[in-house]
């Protein structure tokens, strides 16, 4: 979808979507026990702490887009007072891979993958009603560095990661779900199209 920016600058929003459930996983830190069928993300903790990954299948983003902003939306699946309003810290970051594979059953299958350098520090504002959308800062620096990788091409896969730094709160959010017309998790970004400098 185009919309005009600033100064005759044209922006180009565009979006990639999981499929389904299988799309994303969670991984226990302690035991690298993974769980690909959970019908909700607890991040970052569910009794105990984990790490989060999403495979996004087919992702438009074509190599040198110039990207003006990139962020992942979340849809808030239960509020629990106590914990989901308690603050965690969430260190984002993607897998350094042009052609990422959708999560496995094998042990530690997303603590393995190698990380992108980009790292994106996150703490999620308090969860207050079902359903409510929930939004990442901006992880551009990310995205960018994956898709200037050596053979990225546009609707390649990739997965971006989500592991705890600090803090015991937790944000429950769909695993996928659609909310207000958008198949979540959804990676969400707007690109400089024409009359953009730079």
């Amino acid at each position: 979808t185009a919309g005009a920016g600033c100064g005759g600058c044209s922006l180009v929003e565009g979006s990639a979507s999981v499929v389904g459930r299988p799309d994303g996983a969670e991984e226990t830190v302690s035991t690298g026990a993974m769980y690909l069928d959970s019908s909700d993300y607890e991040i970052m903790h569910d009794g105990d702490e984990q790490v989060v990954g999403i495979t996004f299948p087919s992702v438009d983003i074509a190599p040198g887009d110039s990207l003006s902003s990139v962020y992942v939306l979340f849809d808030v699946d239960e509020v629990r007072p106590g914990q989901s309003d308690q603050d965690v810290a969430v260190s984002i970051y993607g897998e350094a891979n042009v052609n990422s594979a959708a999560p496995s059953t094998t042990a530690f299958d997303l603590s393995s993958r190698t990380p992108t350098a980009a790292n994106v520090m996150w703490t999620p504002e308090a969860s207050a009603n079902v359903h409510d959308d929930l939004l990442t800062p901006d992880i551009s620096s990310i995205v960018t560095e994956i898709t200037s990788m050596d053979g990225w091409a546009a609707g390649n896969p990739m997965t971006i990661l989500f592991g705890h730094t600090s803090g015991s709160g937790a944000r429950w959010v769909e695993s996928a779900r659609e909310n207000n017309g958008i198949q979540t998790p959804a990676l969400m970004w707007e690109t400089q199209g024409a009359g953009c400098g730079g």
